[in-house]
């Protein structure tokens, strides 16, 4: 019971703060287990602004342990479908390479010098290296 009135507390400190933030900002205080806007003996004073991407006044990042997993999880996320789209490429690289190896065996003059630039232009497009 104890647990639920602290969070109901602190979830009003913390709209009050919201809704008076034009205002000075009053200091939020915990006291064995509640929270108030009156210091006590024993309690200590909490910050009580949003850490979803907020700035204190040091200048630091201050975001909670979900949203910094979430910006993990997200960058991981963004790494591993670059790196697919990077095999992608190479793998479409290799099999425009092999094609045109194909080509220069080949003796038909007209396919080949309108295959090859056809492959060279999407070799360039896609960045391939050279081998």
């Amino acid at each position: 019971m104890k647990t639920s009135t602290a969070v109901r507390s602190l979830a009003i400190a913390a709209l009050l703060s919201i809704g008076t933030h034009a205002a000075a900002q009053q200091p939020v205080y915990r006291c064995n287990g509640t929270y108030t806007d009156q210091p006590c003996a024993g309690g200590r004073e909490v910050d009580i602004r949003p850490t979803e991407g907020a700035h204190s006044m040091s200048g630091r990042k201050k975001q909670s342990l979900e949203a910094q997993l979430r910006d993990a999880n997200r960058a991981a996320d963004q790494g591993f479908n670059k790196g697919v789209k990077q095999a992608n490429t190479a793998m479409h690289c290799q099999q425009l390479q092999k094609e045109r190896m194909r080509l220069d065996q080949t003796s038909a003059d007209t396919e080949l010098e309108g295959g090859r630039l056809e492959i060279r232009q999407q070799q360039f497009k896609l960045r391939c290296r050279r081998n």
